[in-house]
């Protein structure tokens, strides 16, 4: 009897959180920002990723577009962005991830040239030819295999072309001078070896 008394004396734990809202720790762009500051490229991305329940969804993706282009390890994070970020309930490009100029630039691409955009990757075969970043010149594309940072011994690298609607785009970029349009899904083209 005791041991049935002690039983329905104890609170179950999941009616201890009911009702219940996490605590969040709220934080401003400025100190987020300044955060990121102290991370080298392949720390910034994890750590902002970190505050996504922290900050306001909008300020989250300003902050993202304005260090999007010093992250070195997308490919290890493109699930949480695409998923669990809020980049995952947005539609077509995404202003707050942009600055003016390329926010006029893309709109322009898009007015111009005939749908879907061609874009090209430079990565390696079998390795991460599937990733989200991708530039509208195929001799920038070409650049990235032989970087020392992205650079694999033993891989064959190649340039993917693809094409890109304008509402599977989440942003464009050119802080960097690299024309990258990143985006949730391509069309692949055709895959080709370069020579290094």
């Amino acid at each position: 009897m005791s041991n049935s008394k002690s039983e329905s004396s104890e609170i179950n734990p999941i009616d201890k959180n009911l009702g219940r809202i996490p605590k969040v720790n709220m934080i401003t762009e400025i100190d987020l920002s300044q955060i990121l500051t102290m991370c080298n490229s392949y720390e910034r991305l994890p750590t902002i990723l970190s505050y996504i329940n922290s900050i306001e969804g909008s300020k989250w993706l300003r902050l993202l577009g304005e260090w999007w282009e010093s992250f070195d390890n997308v490919s290890l994070y493109l699930y949480k962005i695409l998923n669990d970020s809020p980049v995952a309930s947005r539609t077509g490009p995404i202003k707050e991830m942009m600055d003016e100029e390329e926010i006029n630039y893309l709109r322009q691409k898009f007015n111009c040239e005939n749908l879907p955009l061609d874009v090209y990757r430079g990565c390696y075969r079998n390795v991460n030819e599937n990733g989200i970043c991708y530039s509208l010149s195929e001799e920038i594309a070409k650049k990235f295999p032989s970087l020392d940072r992205y650079s694999i011994n033993g891989e064959q690298p190649i340039v993917r072309h693809s094409r890109v609607l304008e509402d599977d785009v989440i942003a464009f970029k050119n802080g960097c001078n690299e024309l990258e349009i990143i985006a949730r899904c391509f069309t692949v083209v055709s895959d080709t070896n370069i020579e290094m």
